[in-house]
């Protein structure tokens, strides 16, 4: 014999499952760690794999069981702790929920319009981030939100042309029916008119805007059969250093600059006033162009109507001298059969002097 002493310890052992659930109502991430300690001894380890179901059963073989056994158990994923509790065997089993879930966004203009196309920035609570677009519906999802031993708090920030218009934070608590986020975007409606306040369809229209991250915008719209050419996604308020208007029709412009974009009015309506005319389909004029064709047709008018009067005149003159013809009479007089003749024809040279009847009265009393 050498002095050594041995001792059994007489226990109970039964083979022991491990089950995770996940309570999220969506599947266990893949990629989270599981680990079980007994007596500060890893006794177990195990890393989950992509899945379409939310739990899992592992059999962890042959462990000691009684309310004198505990064990630790620990799952992580993505350096974020789902679970850590002590737990006992119970009817050869330990239950494990966790809490992991799809969080929808959903992104608003001022207004209350949903935003397409929107950057979103997720800062997770490890530290790391995410980066998503949101579809034509102005929504986007977060996979794997976490509730974790902590209250792990999420960051969505929102993006449009680069500078960001809107930011909430939320939890796994606070999200029930998914995270809405109203931005400070707005709409922009640039009405241009012409001459007699006449809207100018198929114009050319482009918003210059600076924002204050030194971003340079051109966004370019064309006006409608009413006039109106509609922007309807502008970052408002605090993102825009400078914004002006310029407005093209044919070889006509209008500029208007300084224009204050404030999110206290979901909707701003510029409106332009062009110096154009739009009489003939393409053929725009100015309105001093148009001033001097008015000028012109009216002149060439009058003359017009001048030479016509003159002409009618004459050719009335002519006919009335026509109409009968003097005949002798065997005295060797003549004589006009028609009475009033030069009452009549009095009466049309005056029209064509454009003299009045008291002063060509002495004129005619040779006629009488």
């Amino acid at each position: 014999m050498d002095g050594t002493w041995i001792k059994y310890i007489k226990m109970n052992a039964s083979e022991v499952s491990l089950k995770i659930e996940n309570k999220g109502n969506e599947p266990i991430p893949a990629g989270a760690n599981i680990s079980v300690f007994y007596e500060q001894r890893k006794i177990y380890s195990a890393i989950t794999n992509a899945s379409a179901v939310g739990e899992l059963t592992l059999n962890l073989g042959r462990l000691p069981v009684g309310a004198a056994h505990s064990y630790l158990v620990e799952v992580k994923w993505s350096n974020l702790t789902l679970f850590k509790e002590w737990l006992s065997v119970t009817d050869y089993l330990m239950q494990v929920d966790i809490y992991v879930k799809r969080v929808k966004i959903k992104v608003y203009t001022y207004d209350k319009r949903v935003l397409p196309q929107a950057s979103i920035i997720i800062a997770l609570p490890n530290g790391s981030s995410k980066s998503l677009v949101t579809d034509y519906n102005g929504e986007a999802q977060v996979e794997n939100v976490v509730k974790g031993v902590s209250t792990y708090r999420y960051v969505a920030r929102v993006y449009l042309y680069g500078l960001k218009v809107g930011e909430k934070s939320f939890t796994y608590v606070d999200v029930k029916d998914g995270v809405e986020i109203v931005t400070a975007v707005g709409k922009v409606k640039v009405y241009l008119k012409g001459f007699m306040d006449k809207p100018v369809p198929r114009a050319n229209v482009t918003l210059n805007i600076v924002l204050v991250n030194g971003t340079k915008l051109q966004l370019q719209k064309t006006t409608n059969d009413e006039g109106y050419a509609e922007f309807p996604y502008v970052p408002f308020a605090g993102g825009v250093e400078e914004i002006s208007v310029l407005a093209t029709y044919s070889r006509f412009t209008v500029k208007k600059s300084g224009i204050d974009l404030s999110a206290a009015s979901p909707s701003i309506t510029v409106n332009l006033v062009m110096d154009v005319v739009l009489l003939i389909p393409g053929l725009p004029l100015s309105t001093l162009e148009f001033t001097g064709l008015v000028a012109g047709s009216a002149f060439a008018v009058g003359a017009i109507i001048f030479v016509y009067r003159r002409l009618k005149l004459e050719k009335e003159l002519s006919g009335f001298l026509s109409e009968r013809a003097p005949r002798r009479r065997p005295e060797e007089r003549w004589e006009i059969e028609e009475e009033g003749f030069f009452s009549r024809l009095r009466e049309r040279l005056r029209l064509m002097r454009k003299g009045s009847p008291d002063e060509e009265e002495e004129e005619w009393d040779v006629f009488d």
